[in-house]
């Protein structure tokens, strides 16, 4: 899979759980449109149920899973298996988000799985402490 570059500006469309179905597809499409129209980018996050829906329909959003886990193909039943995003065609992950917490070593080993699987991640922190941005965040001139 190709890596993902973003280009500025872009945006991230994040319904969260409150969309889900025929009115996120509708979300999506829209989303899609626009980013056709004017040359965007857009992370897309969905249900994991609407991820597919999201990847077969929508060839201009970088469709986002809203979680992941460092988990290897075995056990973990009920658990977000890197691989199987992959190959579903998800291109990024949400990690550490106020509403799914991470501690700091699975952080680590998710972010570290997600790069093995070639998805981007977006990753959540508490404050600019927390997370100061790398040199590759800083805005540009």
């Amino acid at each position: 899979m190709e890596k993902i570059v973003l280009r500025r500006p872009f945006f991230v469309v994040n319904p969260k759980s409150y969309l889900y179905g025929e009115a996120l597809h509708g979300l999506a499409a829209k989303t899609d449109e626009l980013c056709e129209r004017y040359g965007l980018q857009s992370l897309f996050t969905a249900q994991l149920v609407d991820l597919p829906w999201v990847v077969g329909n929508c060839p201009h959003l970088i469709p986002c899973a809203q979680a992941m886990e460092s988990l290897r193909p075995g056990r973990g039943m009920g658990h977000v298996l890197p691989e199987a995003l992959a190959a579903a065609g998800v291109r990024a992950t949400f990690l550490n988000h106020a509403e799914n917490p991470m501690t700091v070593g699975e952080l680590a080993a998710t972010m570290a799985r997600a790069r093995e699987v070639g998805i981007l991640t977006v990753v959540c922190a508490d404050s600019v402490a927390e997370a100061p941005p790398s040199p590759s965040c800083a805005p540009t001139s």
